[in-house]
């Protein structure tokens, strides 16, 4: 629980290089660098052939990180609470995009978040497959996709620039 994975988690197996200090997501310092990574969620298997993680404080409680990946790469810098990103941007399309929560699923909002979540965003996807499920997003595939932009959940401010190939939604 103190670092925010899920219960349907039952394993995890790789080639790990780890060097982190902290407490939670929150304040974790240090890289993680995996090969050969199986996760294996709700009894699904996902591998991944490499992933790269980087964290590290900025000035002001901004914090970075950097994502390497075999299918994606990606990086967020400013204030954020990492255990709220997905929910908080779950709340953003059920509040603005009800057309797009109800293909999601995503049928109530999720009450209580930090809303001091204010940063900038930069990612490349290459093939999401199945990925998005262990975000609990079903029957969603992305290729080909760039997006960078802001958030700032306090002033409700979303500044984006998406461009993708191809999505498959079933």
């Amino acid at each position: 629980n103190a670092i925010h994975l899920s219960k349907d988690i039952s394993n995890i197996n790789g080639n790990l290089q780890i060097s982190v200090a902290g407490s939670n997501t929150n304040d974790i310092v240090g890289s993680v660098d995996i090969a050969d990574l199986q996760i294996k969620y709700k009894d699904v298997d996902y591998n991944f052939d490499s992933l790269y993680v980087s964290s590290a404080p900025g000035v002001d409680n901004n914090r970075n990180i950097i994502l390497y990946s075999d299918f994606m790469s990606g990086s967020i810098d400013g204030v954020f609470d990492f255990g709220e990103l997905v929910p908080a941007f779950k709340n953003y399309i059920y509040d603005y995009h009800p057309g797009w929560a109800y293909k999601l699923k995503i049928n109530e909002k999720s009450e209580e978040l930090n809303n001091a979540q204010n940063f900038r965003y930069k990612f490349a996807i290459s093939d999401t497959k199945n990925y998005f499920e262990l975000l609990n997003v079903k029957d969603l595939r992305v290729e080909g996709l760039d997006m960078e932009g802001s958030i700032n959940l306090s002033q409700n401010v979303f500044d984006s620039y998406i461009k993708f190939d191809t999505s498959f939604f079933k």
